[in-house]
């Protein structure tokens, strides 16, 4: 899920990932989806403690600092 939110949603130049975006069309809402960034922060730290993988505690700290 990351991994497919990082390269559809992820972007913004701060680490938050936009609204939606559509390939189709060539738009995309640049506004932040809040709720999303706090619900993604929150998987990567859950994630991050479970396998031991450093990474998705740096990239959640970078989400929600």
């Amino acid at each position: 899920m990351e991994a497919w939110s990082a390269a559809h949603l992820a972007v913004r130049q701060d680490w938050l990932i936009g609204w939606s975006r559509r390939l189709d069309a060539g738009w995309i809402d640049w506004r932040n989806a809040t709720d999303d960034d706090f619900f993604r922060a929150w998987a990567l730290l859950r994630a991050g403690r479970a396998s031991g993988c450093a990474s998705h505690a740096e990239t959640a700290a970078k989400v929600i600092p």
